[in-house]
């Protein structure tokens, strides 16, 4: 089920004209694990852990953020064997809580990974200029 963040967090990514990545993408070979958004060719996930309402219950600790299955002592423990595994094959896995989709922070980190990687050329930034050829010797000028 695709929550409010995790729509928000898409149409912020098309909004940038981040491409090529997938929802709901199933990384593991025998595991049912999934990353909310993954751009498998260079192996980059998001999961937004938003937390989901759980009978009414708050979280113990923060008081504020709906208790679901991130902040259960199993769902946590189970999380970290998942995003442990993850990288292990590879992965660079970033987890956002909804707050950090609701002000872009989430699209911008996401944004400034990615192009480190080489992944995508944010918008407005013109790709690097080419090299100009060498010079074959100092002979070959004219003066």
């Amino acid at each position: 089920m695709k929550s409010a963040a995790e729509e928000a967090f898409a149409t912020q990514l098309q909004s940038l004209g981040i491409k090529g990545w997938e929802r709901e993408f199933r990384f593991h070979p025998s595991r049912k694990w999934r990353f909310d958004f993954a751009w498998p060719r260079v192996r980059v996930a998001i999961e937004i852990e938003g937390g989901s309402f759980a009978g009414g219950k708050r979280c113990p600790a923060c008081k504020q953020v709906p208790m679901g299955r991130h902040h259960s002592v199993g769902g946590h423990a189970e999380d970290m064997v998942k995003y442990n595994a993850a990288a292990c094959a590879g992965w660079k896995v970033l987890r956002f809580p909804t707050k950090l989709i609701k002000t872009y922070e989430a699209a911008a980190q996401t944004m400034d990974l990615l192009v480190s990687l080489g992944a995508h050329t944010p918008p407005n930034k013109p790709h690097a200029p080419e090299q100009p050829p060498p010079l074959s010797r100092l002979g070959d000028i004219s003066w």
